[in-house]
């Protein structure tokens, strides 16, 4: 749809007031807010150009599109677009254009997003391919190591992505002996886990200097 003003939005977009407050709790849609037409296609330049990166790996802003040239929204303008609706815009910033924020609809960073998608995805690839290639993983420490080592797989490759920090990740396991029965009856691993520090982007930095005689 097209709109005056992106402050036009929230109103012209949406039946009601709920499907609204369901688009800024949506951590799996983005927006691109532009006054170009659509034949620009403004949106697919920038997911185009993001494609060519590995999911997690960059931010979103900062991101120039070579499809076409940047809009002119006032200050105003960006801070709605940002702020209230959530939204991305494409402007000019010191003649260079470029994308911000670099968010979802949700709230959140979209690089993040992506990045602990990727690492859902290729734990739950990896994993089933252990169990679907071996005559049967034992329920037993050894059993749990072989599943342990393929998220430690996972999280290694996760780190050379730029995903996670170096050095962040840890991978645990209760051992089989403390399986409570309602886990072991269905053959189910019961509490491992992971964790580990996203590796995060800079986007602003506060400065402070002095000059001195």
């Amino acid at each position: 749809p097209q709109y005056g003003d992106p402050a036009d939005f929230v109103s012209g977009e949406f039946s009601s007031g709920s499907d609204y407050t369901s688009l800024l709790a949506n951590n799996a849609a983005i927006g691109l807010f532009t006054g170009q037409t659509r034949a620009e296609a403004l949106e697919a330049g920038w997911v185009g150009y993001m494609a060519s990166f590995d999911p997690g790996s960059a931010t979103w802003a900062f991101k120039s599109i070579a499809t076409a040239g940047a809009d002119s929204w006032t200050a105003n303008q960006r801070s709605i677009i940002a702020t209230t609706n959530h939204g991305n815009h494409y402007t000019t910033e010191a003649k260079i254009g470029i994308t911000r924020p670099g968010k979802t609809f949700g709230g959140e960073w979209i690089d993040v997003v992506l990045g602990k998608a990727w690492i859902v995805a290729r734990i739950e690839e990896r994993v089933f391919a252990l169990l679907a290639s071996e005559p049967k993983v034992d329920y037993t420490n050894e059993g749990f190591g072989q599943i342990v080592a393929v998220v430690r797989g996972v999280l290694r490759d996760a780190e050379k992505a730029k995903i996670i920090a170096a050095k962040s990740w840890n991978v645990t396991v209760p051992p089989a002996e403390d399986q409570a029965p309602e886990d072991t009856a269905p053959r189910t691993v019961a509490g491992l886990e992971f964790t580990g520090t996203l590796r995060g982007a800079v986007h602003a930095a506060n400065i402070v200097g002095t000059l001195t005689f």
